[in-house]
């Protein structure tokens, strides 16, 4: 119990804190990359939670809206027997598509009622690639934009674009977004997303059980797909963003800090304003892992959090009558 004491008597009690102001900065460190690390859960958690999000946006819609048809269901049997499919080493394997060859389709449908008052003409474009390791022959920003595809009242236009690599997905023509055009009174913007299998959508696969009747669920599937490479996507980065938030962000405030105390102050050596914010930094981390599960603004106020409570540690420290 007394060691607990101790432990929590380091990092708030000041005069505690200067005691191990020469501990080793290697200690310190660990601390500092140990709650980034720690952070990044809660943080990587809310950010997949927000792309869950992105399944009722305008831009993801068409893919859901796929009808069931006996026409449009024709051509996904057609996909499905291309037996595409991610392999166990992340690159797209299709049986039924011979190398250098590029499967190409086209869906149509209008959506109208309740949501769409004015009824709109939406049309997929299906790419299934088989270019192995040589480069696509595909080029969205050129082959994707409002001169290949001239813009036309309610009218839109969604890519999907299957590779030996990885999955493309574009909403609505590039260049669109400079035309600032709505579709019952929704703004078109366009929007384009490249998901490697690799390590966000390993489980990729177009084989379905029974295409002919319920092949227009492919859309669903591939969305959902999007979703969780998105997903996948925003945890990966979860770590770098929160390595800027508790280790970099901190270590320029400990700088400024030690410029301006150094002179004046109890304490002079960088060594002991680093160990010192290290110590300073365990309450504002608490205060914001047990927060940032459920509120994920918080996160962006650590680095505030965390100069108000060390500013306070080290006056009190500089103030401290008696010898260190």
């Amino acid at each position: 119990m007394s060691k607990i004491v101790e432990l929590l008597k380091l990092i708030v009690i000041p005069k505690s804190m200067a005691k191990v102001r020469l501990m080793s900065v290697l200690v310190s460190l660990f601390i500092f990359v140990l709650s980034a690390y720690l952070l990044a859960l809660p943080y990587g958690y809310q950010a997949a939670k927000m792309v869950e999000q992105y399944r009722d946006n305008y831009n993801f819609l068409a893919l859901q809206e796929i009808p069931d048809d006996d026409a449009i269901n024709q051509i996904f049997v057609e996909i499905n027997n291309l037996k595409c499919f991610a392999t166990p080493e992340f690159t797209l394997s299709c049986s039924g598509l011979n190398k250098g060859e590029v499967f190409k389709r086209d869906i149509s449908f209008v959506v109208a009622g309740e949501k769409y008052p004015i009824p709109i003409t939406k049309h997929i474009h299906f790419f299934i690639e088989n270019n192995g390791d040589e480069k696509s022959t595909i080029n969205p920003v050129t082959d994707f934009d409002v001169e290949s595809f001239p813009y036309q009242d309610n009218v839109e236009h969604y890519f999907v674009v299957l590779t030996h690599r990885y999955l493309y997905f574009q909403a609505q023509l590039r260049g669109l977004s400079k035309l600032e055009k709505t579709h019952n009174d929704v703004m078109l913007l366009e929007m384009s997303s490249t998901l490697f299998y690799e390590g966000y959508i390993p489980e990729f696969n177009l084989q379905s059980a029974s295409p002919a009747t319920d092949g227009h669920l492919m859309g669903t599937y591939i969305i959902n797909q999007i979703i969780l490479g998105l997903a996948a996507y925003a945890k990966s980065t979860a770590f770098i963003n929160t390595l800027l938030i508790c280790v970099l962000f901190p270590f320029l405030m400990i700088l400024i800090f030690w410029l301006f105390f150094r002179r004046n102050g109890r304490l002079t050596q960088f060594r002991e304003y680093f160990n010192i914010a290290a110590l300073s930094s365990v309450v504002p981390f608490l205060i914001t892992f047990a927060v940032s599960w459920f509120f994920q603004p918080i996160l962006n106020a650590y680095i505030f959090i965390f100069s108000i409570y060390y500013l306070f540690i080290l006056y009190r420290i500089n103030n401290i009558q008696t010898d260190l």
